[in-house]
């Protein structure tokens, strides 16, 4: 749930240190004198604009270029990514943020397997923009040891980048779960679901299973059910329903233990998603500081219980980017609205804002 109060201060902050977004207020007609009772009515910025083709995103800060720490890109399929300036507390916020995502459902786990590569292997690809670093947006994340919910002895990077192709550590994860499921530890497998996907696979392939009941959990997050991140193609959707009964079987644990969460580079905070047997998908739910607004695609109003529309992110933890208010590219199924708003069946939209909101600033 979000504070009124503080998601004020931070759109004030955003209006006084940033100039597009105070000409979008403009454009608007959106006054920041009167009390903010309506969420729904405040400007937003479309993520589209943070796009490099754009070249709108040096203008989309809210601090002098020498605050920004590190310019983050984000995982694009079509060569077009997002590029983000943070500040050092933009990304000590969006770390505390995924790792608070998990804490909802698991607290600590004693072993971590993730299907991410080495973060030294992300930063092949850093350079320097503005004379700061300009990295993945995953490179950054991965760093930081406040991200992982085990120790660092017991937290496996399985992914094994080279230059013809990506190999996961099969003998590391399986040595690891023979000893979740003897010592009963609590262990957790998250990252790319994409490979989460291929893993589960391989195991069922293979015929080897485990029962690690309720000391086990899958989370993984920020898409790839498409088959689709990155320059990676898997070639195929991954239906939700298979892949978490292929989890299940495999893995033996609880359908309520498989988690996925929801996040864009743009915005600091992930939702996290409970599988739904009824709508067959994950059920998205707002994490603290956050609220989420889905709109109708025709008028961008906000959409009714059962409609799907443009999924819109809002937070009042901001620092070097307007990042207060951000309206995707993604669509979704709003479920529940109400001060937790729960949404389901993501699906990325055909529809580009690119030159209408462009021409605000």
């Amino acid at each position: 749930m979000i504070d009124l109060l503080r998601f004020k201060k931070a759109l004030i902050y955003q209006y006084e240190n940033c100039i597009a977004y105070r000409k979008i207020c403009t454009a608007a007609h959106f006054s920041l004198d009167a009390p903010l009772e309506d969420l729904s009515s405040v400007p937003f910025i479309v993520n589209s604009l943070f796009k490099r083709s754009l070249m709108l995103f040096p203008e989309l800060i809210c601090v002098p270029k020498e605050r920004i720490y590190v310019w983050t890109f984000s995982s694009s399929t079509n060569g077009d990514p997002s590029i983000i300036g943070r500040t050092l507390r933009d990304i000590r916020l969006r770390n505390r943020g995924y790792v608070q995502m998990r804490k909802q459902v698991i607290k600590r786990a004693d072993i971590s397997l993730l299907f991410f590569p080495p973060p030294r292997f992300l930063r092949k690809h850093r350079s320097i923009l503005f004379n700061r670093p300009l990295e993945p947006f995953l490179a950054s994340l991965i760093s930081s040891r406040a991200f992982y919910l085990s120790n660092k002895e017991n937290t496996f990077l399985l992914l094994n980048p080279n230059n013809k192709a990506v190999t996961f550590d099969k003998e590391q994860a399986i040595r690891q779960l023979e000893r979740a499921e003897s010592t009963g530890s609590t262990i957790i497998l998250g990252g790319s679901v994409i490979f989460t996907y291929l893993f589960l696979g391989w195991l069922k392939k293979k015929k080897i299973r485990f029962q690690l009941g309720n000391k086990g959990f899958i989370s993984t997050g920020a898409g790839g059910w498409d088959g689709k991140k990155g320059n990676f193609n898997l070639g195929e959707e991954i239906d939700k329903e298979e892949y978490v009964e292929l989890a299940h079987q495999v893995l033996g644990i609880p359908i309520d233990h498989i988690l996925d969460g929801y996040g864009t580079t743009e915005f600091p905070f992930m939702f996290y998603g409970r599988y739904s047997p009824e709508f067959k998908d994950f059920l998205y739910h707002t994490p603290p500081h956050a609220h989420v607004i889905i709109r109708r695609k025709d008028d961008l109003r906000p959409a009714d219980i059962g409609e799907r529309g443009f999924i819109e992110l809002l937070t009042s933890e901001v620092d070097g980017y307007p990042g207060a208010a951000i309206l995707t590219d993604d669509t979704a199924l709003l479920v529940s609205d109400g001060k937790d708003p729960i949404f389901t069946n993501i699906r990325r939209a055909s529809t580009s804002f690119k030159a209408g909101c462009a021409a605000f600033i």
